[in-house]
Formats: C-alpha cells, sequence, structure tokens
C-alpha cells in the first residue's frame, strides 16, 4: 500500500515511507533470511549406477550408446557442409578462368571471353595489365 502511494508521490513531497521503517523492513527481511539459508540443504536422492554405460564411452564425455542416430546425423551434416565448401573453393577459380578473368594473372579463357571485372579489382600486379586505373 505505502508503495504505490510512494509511487504517486511527487519529489518534493516527503516521503511516504520513513528511514525507521525502511530499517525495521530491512531487519525483518535480514532475520527471515538468516532464517531459511541456516536450515541445510537437502541431499539429492541416490542416483542408480549403470555400469554399462559407465564402461561403453567414445571418448567424450558422453556414453557412446546414448544416441547413435543423432551422431550419426551430425557427421553426416558436418561431412556435407565441408563437401559444399570443398565443391565452392575448387568451382570458383575455374568459372573465374572460364569467365575471363584469368587474363590478368596470365591464364587466357578458353572460351575467348573477357572479364567484365576490372584488372585493378582483382589484384593485378602488372601495371600494363590495369584496363582502367584506379583515380588516386
Amino acid at each position: 500500500e505505502l508503495e504505490k502511494k510512494q509511487e504517486d508521490h511527487k519529489k518534493w513531497e516527503s516521503p511516504v515511507l520513513s528511514a525507521t521503517e525502511l530499517t525495521v523492513r530491512n531487519s525483518t527481511l535480514t532475520t527471515n533470511a538468516t532464517k531459511v539459508l541456516s536450515e541445510p540443504k537437502p541431499k539429492p536422492p541416490p542416483k542408480e549406477k549403470e555400469e554399462s554405460k559407465d564402461a561403453a564411452t567414445d571418448g567424450n564425455s558422453t556414453p557412446a550408446g546414448d544416441f547413435p542416430e543423432a551422431a550419426a546425423l551430425a557427421a553426416k551434416k558436418n561431412r556435407q557442409k565441408w563437401m559444399g565448401l570443398a565443391a565452392a573453393a575448387l568451382a570458383l577459380p575455374l568459372l573465374a578462368v572460364l569467365g575471363g578473368c584469368g587474363e590478368s594473372f596470365g591464364v587466357a579463357s578458353p572460351l575467348g571471353l573477357e572479364c567484365p571485372i576490372p584488372a585493378w579489382m582483382l589484384g593485378a600486379t602488372d601495371p600494363d595489365m590495369y584496363e582502367d586505373p584506379p583515380d588516386d
């Protein structure tokens, strides 16, 4: 009740809660918290040991027989990700050469195409290869 009244009060008005009331509330809270925290923590129920699963671990912290389907699915996804990255790493330079972007590095396109990207953007170091030199 008093906290709601305090929220509605303006800053220049006298407070609804006095310092002594706050001190009494604080000491009550402290004594109640001390009583609760002084009680011992209850022990957890005993766990049943499964020796067969503890003995068969695959080097990780989880037993080997827990989720074989999940482990196989994760390995398959990881393999697919790496195969996709390897395919992109091999296909990108090949497509660039076929598109004519290898001329600035001394590799001509077998299709006779010209690269639409200026040589200075590709990082060519030979100044004679610049079609449109950058404006500095």
